[in-house]
């Protein structure tokens, strides 16, 4: 039987946040967002965690997720910004170099985000199912209007389907994300409020990992000067998408979601964490 993977993308810098929104406490019992999505992921049946940090940051991320982690705890380092440069090289990267530390089919998630016990238990049937396979992927869909806070600015990958509503077409990520008179908009102009947008909860076959390496390897050579630079997950998938090398069923099973962006996102991230249970210490 296979076995199934959680990964947590926990890399980041945090620089909107301004400390290590990865391990900020927000739940019920001061448990982390990736807390409950490793318990919500333990009980739709994965079987471990591969957690993708940077080494300055390893020790304490590592330490928080294996306080109450009830799925054992693998780690993959992505490397920091490095001389020159500003930020790591992105998601895509991550996932790459975590594919290759997964025995089978994976879940992919972010650290900062908390996606509920429906739309893991979706995308994890999903893996089960013979549609996960060479060339297939997975994503979880939420609209645009359940995951804009209040106030702030985000980042969206609006998602294009095909016309059987759900096979994706292309993504493209939406910078500057926000509310305004009622309605949603992004730099880009304004977004309908159903439109569905990815929070990075992906269901991959191993098989994806080399060409997201293939992908992460010719961005760093095309990029090499911009210290900004970087690749995301949906930009990387979406390039897989156009040139026919991927196939993403879309699941629009996403019902719940939390996230910390800002600091201002953390008093209304735990008011909607307290109705949760908590995650108890191991």
């Amino acid at each position: 039987m296979a076995e199934f993977t959680l990964v947590a993308l926990a890399a980041g810098m945090g620089r909107r946040f301004g400390s290590l929104k990865q391990v900020a406490a927000v739940g019920p019992g001061d448990e982390s967002l990736i807390d409950h999505t490793i318990r919500d992921a333990a009980q739709a049946g994965a079987d471990r965690v591969v957690l993708v940090v940077r080494s300055e940051i390893r020790n304490e991320v590592v330490a928080s997720v294996e306080r109450r982690s009830a799925l054992p705890v693998s780690v993959v380092e992505q490397p920091g910004p490095g001389p020159g440069r500003s930020r790591p090289w992105g998601a895509a990267e991550a996932v790459a170099l975590a594919a290759a530390a997964c025995p089978g089919p994976f879940a992919v998630v972010n650290a900062d985000d908390y996606y509920g016990a429906d739309g893991l238990a979706a995308l994890l049937d999903w893996l089960r199912s013979p549609r996960c396979a060479p060339g297939r992927a997975a994503l979880v869909t939420w609209p645009v209007e359940a995951t804009t806070p209040p106030h702030g600015e985000v980042t969206r990958a609006v998602c294009a389907l095909a016309e059987d509503g759900c096979t994706l077409v292309g993504m493209v990520e939406h910078h500057g994300v926000a509310r305004a008179g009622g309605a949603i908009a992004s730099g880009a102009g304004p977004i309908e409020a159903d439109a569905p947008v990815s929070m990075n909860l992906w269901g991959l076959h191993p098989s994806t990992g080399p060409d997201l390496s293939a992908l992460s390897d010719t961005f760093r050579r095309d990029h090499a000067g911009d210290p900004d630079a970087e690749l995301p997950l949906p930009t990387a998938i979406d390039a897989l998408v156009r040139a026919g090398q991927l196939t993403v069923e879309a699941l629009p099973a996403g019902t719940t979601w939390v996230g910390v962006t800002h600091p201002d996102d953390l008093t209304p991230a735990r008011a909607a964490m307290a109705l949760v249970a908590p995650v108890p210490v191991r």
